[in-house]
């Protein structure tokens, strides 16, 4: 089942959509964060929607509907765009994680 969550970066209104692992997401964009700096992080996060985030992820042994971005995950070949937090509805989310201008992540679970 999947574990759905969102990023957002800074104070930006839209943000890329993750189907599995929500509950990971978090860690994993501290390492990748940590790996590659905030600006890099950022560009390749934001360029795409993802099945799933993994900073060690080499690899694709299935084929979900993705396309290996080593380093960062398996991202969605369709790109359905951004959400869009002024004009989409986000209650489907299980987590909404949100990397502040200083880098630092927050994420937050359905409450």
């Amino acid at each position: 089942m999947a574990t759905r969550s969102i990023i957002f970066f800074g104070d930006d209104t839209k943000g890329r959509y993750v189907h599995f692992d929500g509950d990971l997401v978090g860690r994993e964009l501290r390492a990748i964060i940590k790996r590659d700096g905030l600006e890099k992080a950022r560009e390749t996060i934001m360029s795409h929607n993802w099945t799933f985030i993994d900073a060690d992820f080499i690899t694709e042994s299935f084929n979900f509907r993705g396309v290996t971005i080593e380093g960062y995950g398996s991202a969605f070949k369709e790109d359905d765009g951004f959400i869009d937090l002024e004009k989409d509805d986000i209650s489907f989310a299980d987590y909404i994680h949100t990397v502040t201008r200083n880098g630092a992540v927050k994420s937050r679970g359905r409450y």
